[in-house]
């Protein structure tokens, strides 16, 4: 006596994309915070040292590969990896930073804060929105910042 198995193929295939699909980890928006912004430094008016703290929220490295600011200033990230819970210092003039702070910092691509204010966008290479920040130079933002 031969037993016959009718097959599903829905459940086959159910079973099957469930084998391939489930292997697959879907990258998460790394948890990055865009956590100091220097808009309007105390100078002469070059701004040069103008600068914005990235802190790395993660328990892990993340990869800043093609992790760019798209609203603000401009600069994609290349080849760099941030330590958990550590912080990145981007300078529009990083010479000037390191003269001044004493620290070293990356120097971001193009553009300049508005000292009145903006939003800064910081995206994935993917466009997916990692922070945005507004700022300003009037309440509820310290106005002693300001300069």
């Amino acid at each position: 006596m031969t037993a016959h198995m009718k097959t599903n193929p829905t459940l086959f295939l159910l079973l099957l994309s469930f084998f391939f699909f489930s292997k697959i980890t879907f990258a998460q928006v790394p948890k990055l915070v865009i956590s100091e912004i220097m808009y309007n430094p105390p100078e002469d008016g070059a701004d040069s040292l103008e600068f914005l703290e990235i802190y790395n929220n993660e328990f892990t490295a993340t990869d800043l590969e093609g992790i760019q600011f798209v609203q603000g200033i401009s600069h994609t990230f290349h080849n760099l990896i941030l330590p958990p819970q550590s912080y990145l210092v981007l300078a529009k003039d990083s010479v000037a930073f390191q003269n001044v702070f004493g620290l070293n910092a990356l120097q971001w691509d193009g553009g300049t804060l508005v000292n009145a204010g903006e939003t800064l966008k910081l995206v994935t290479a993917n466009s997916e929105v990692i922070d945005s920040v507004t700022f300003q130079n009037v309440l509820p933002w310290a106005t002693a910042a300001n300069g």
